[in-house]
């Protein structure tokens, strides 16, 4: 009996298909790694994200209590300014330049 040109025997095909079915198994085991290593690296990018969350929270904090002190001093060199006693201005601002220039010299 002669076979028909282009036809697969049974068992040529069972072949085909199990060389085929294993491939995919291969590959579904290749992508679960990566969508496992993928959901890790999103749980850990999550936790640093609340973390820096809450740092910058602590930071505003600071800031504003900060800027709620210089708020306060600011007011105070205006009101010492506005008094007219040019000594204690001129003793004020080479305070100033005394530390800045010392600052300057340790760094």
């Amino acid at each position: 009996m002669a076979k028909r040109p282009g036809s697969m025997s049974r068992y040529g095909n069972l072949t085909n298909e199990s060389m085929l079915e294993q491939e995919n198994d291969r590959q579904v085991d290749s992508l679960r790694g990566k969508v496992s290593m993928l959901k890790e690296l999103t749980i850990d990018i999550g936790e640093e994200v609340r973390s820096q969350n809450a740092m910058l929270g602590d930071m505003d904090g600071s800031f504003d209590d900060t800027d709620s002190l210089l708020g306060i001093s600011m007011k105070k060199v205006t009101r010492l300014a506005s008094s007219g006693n040019g000594r204690l201005m001129c003793y004020l601002i080479g305070f100033a330049v005394t530390v800045f220039l010392m600052i300057w010299y340790l760094m």
